[in-house]
Formats: C-alpha cells, sequence, structure tokens
C-alpha cells in the first residue's frame, strides 16, 4: 500500500455511510485510488503502471447518483454472501455487487471477514480470516469519493437496523434479532448470519431468478421510478 494511503488511512477514519442528515461529505479534491503508484516502492514507473490498471479516473462519474431509489425517504441496503470459490470468484461477484448497489442507490453491505478457499491451510502458522474491505479493496475510500455509492460494514448494518428492531421475520412478521444478539461477525461462522439474513431480508432463491426479468429505461427522469 503506497505510503499516502497508510498516512490517510491514519489521520482520517473515512466513512463512508449515509450521515444521519442523509449526506456525505464531499469527495476530496485529489483522488488516492485513482492515483496509486508504485514509485515510493522501487516499482515500475508510472507511464507503465498505466498499462496495469484496468480503471480510468473519470470526474463526471465521482458525482452520478443514480435515479433508482435516490429519491427514497426509507434507506434501502443490499448484503450478499462472499462467494465460496477461490479469490478471483470472490472479487468478481464483489464487483457485480458493487455495480448493483451503485445502480439502485441501495448502500452495500460488506461481509464480515471470513475464511477463503485456498487461502486458510496452515490455520495454526499464519492468518486465515481475511476482510475484503480492509485487506483487499480500500471500499471506504471508494465510497467517499463516489456520491452515490455507499459502502457500510456487516456490523454497522447489524447494529443501525437489526439491534433497533428494523428488521423483521418474513414468516411470522415478528422484529428478528441476529443471532446471540452478535453484531460483529469477523472471524467467526458465518453460516448462523446468513441464515438470519435470509430470514429476514428480500432473497433472490428457490428459482426467482428464472422467472426475474432486468430492464434499462430508456429515459433517466427520476418521476418514472418508485421510491
Amino acid at each position: 500500500m503506497p505510503r499516502s494511503m497508510n498516512k490517510r488511512r491514519n489521520e482520517v477514519k473515512l466513512q463512508s455511510a449515509v450521515l444521519d442528515s442523509g449526506e456525505k461529505p464531499p469527495p476530496p479534491v485529489h483522488h488516492d485510488l485513482a492515483g496509486l503508484s508504485c514509485t515510493d516502492h522501487g516499482g515500475p514507473s508510472d507511464e507503465i503502471a498505466k498499462e496495469m490498471i484496468y480503471w480510468s479516473d473519470i470526474p463526471s462519474n465521482d458525482k452520478f447518483v443514480s435515479p433508482i431509489g435516490a429519491y427514497s425517504i426509507k434507506r434501502k441496503y443490499l448484503t450478499f454472501d462472499q462467494d465460496g470459490g477461490g479469490f478471483n470468484n470472490i472479487r468478481t461477484s464483489m464487483e457485480t455487487m458493487i455495480v448493483m448497489a451503485h445502480a439502485m442507490s441501495r448502500t452495500l453491505v460488506m461481509p464480515p471477514s471470513q475464511q477463503m478457499y485456498l487461502l486458510r491451510k496452515d490455520k495454526g502458522k499464519q492468518r486465515i480470516h481475511f476482510s475484503l474491505t480492509h485487506d483487499f479493496y480500500h471500499l471506504e475510500q471508494v465510497g467517499y469519493e463516489h456520491a452515490g455509492l455507499h459502502v457500510i460494514s456487516m456490523e454497522e448494518f447489524l447494529k443501525t437496523e437489526a439491534m433497533t428492531g428494523n428488521l423483521f421475520n418474513k414468516a411470522t412478521g415478528d422484529v428478528a434479532f441476529p443471532p446471540n444478539n452478535r453484531t460483529n461477525w469477523d472471524g467467526m461462522w458465518p453460516k448462523p448470519l446468513k441464515e438470519y439474513l435470509r430470514d429476514v431480508t428480500l432473497t433472490p432463491l428457490n428459482g426467482l431468478l428464472d422467472h426475474a426479468l432486468l430492464h434499462f429505461p430508456q429515459m433517466m427522469d427520476p418521476s418514472i421510478f418508485p421510491s
């Protein structure tokens, strides 16, 4: 990680979640992520590094807010299970969730740190639990720099919504709290949490996706989208 990134993370605890006012602070003028450099570590020149980067810094994208759900009074979320395959599968599925959350103006809830396939060997000799947000991708910074993307941790989601009685069992309609009222699931066996989330959220299982249709409207008028 570049020194400038380390320094920034130590100085400021970035909060990408929507603030109580429903707004986020303006993104920084300097885009740390778009300006990653290997120079400080004796790596390739910035010119060569450009050939390795698969994204572009497009300032207009930072301000884009999807009209779908952007004017909804109630905050909506997108949770997802971390893929059980190798790291590449985990990465691509996560990228899909980021795009979906951005397109639907939903706050993306990142799964807690957990074991990853092929990275969980020799548990007595090395660390085996990893967080997508903190160990591999600086998603707090991504959310901070993009007005239409909000990213929070599973712990924050459970504290904000579950422990305040805002989540209900779909079958009974009763308020449902996390197993053992636990909010921090980092390094824990994830199955109980996954089963809980499926009980309190709209989950596209049981063949529902076979009857779904993805539609991209021609118009960007916010009035045509339900809140």
